[in-house]
């Protein structure tokens, strides 16, 4: 019996590590970037859709198509969104694109993906519900496979709901 509640408080200590490295991730995803303006694709590439009034998009308009970002070639727009994950807010990011079949080059400054905290309080306490659910599970249930389990898959879940969102780089 001894061995079991050594093992359970082993346990609770890692899931506790857990947390705090999601409680730390958090406010990454306050600093994720991203473009200020929307891209769809279609048989000719990556299109600009929709640009912010806010924030615009380094001269860009719609219909404009994408081509390159720091002379990496877009090809679909969740490249887009993957590269801007590597940038902070406010750079700005060389751009080309094609416009009336002439190409040309801008720099586009990146926005925050999230325009308030909201987001990041709702999926902080989301992340701690299942957290102290899986706490509760690993604390309360008996040592066998189906608990452990049980206790391994809610607090995966928590953990991606706390890390998932952020910016790859900070």
């Amino acid at each position: 019996m001894k061995s079991v509640k050594h093992r359970t408080v082993a346990v609770v200590l890692f899931d506790v590590a857990l947390l705090a490295l999601g409680v730390m991730h958090l406010p990454s995803v306050l600093h994720r970037p991203t473009v200020p303006f929307t891209v769809s694709s279609d048989s000719g590439g990556v299109h600009v859709d929709l640009t912010s009034q806010i924030h615009p998009g380094g001269g860009l308009r719609a219909n404009d198509r994408l081509t390159a970002w720091r002379d990496q070639s877009v090809t679909i727009p969740e490249a887009v969104e993957f590269l801007a994950d590597f940038e902070v807010v406010g750079d700005g990011v060389p751009v080309t694109y094609v416009r009336d079949g002439l190409e040309a080059r801008t720099t586009v400054t990146l926005v925050p993906f999230y325009s308030t905290p909201r987001f990041v309080v709702i999926m902080f306490f989301v992340g701690l519900l299942t957290w102290v659910v899986a706490v509760v599970v690993a604390w309360s249930a008996g040592p066998g496979l189906p608990a452990r389990v049980l206790h391994w898959t809610v607090m995966v879940m928590s953990v991606t709901l706390m890390l998932n969102y952020g910016a790859m780089t900070s």
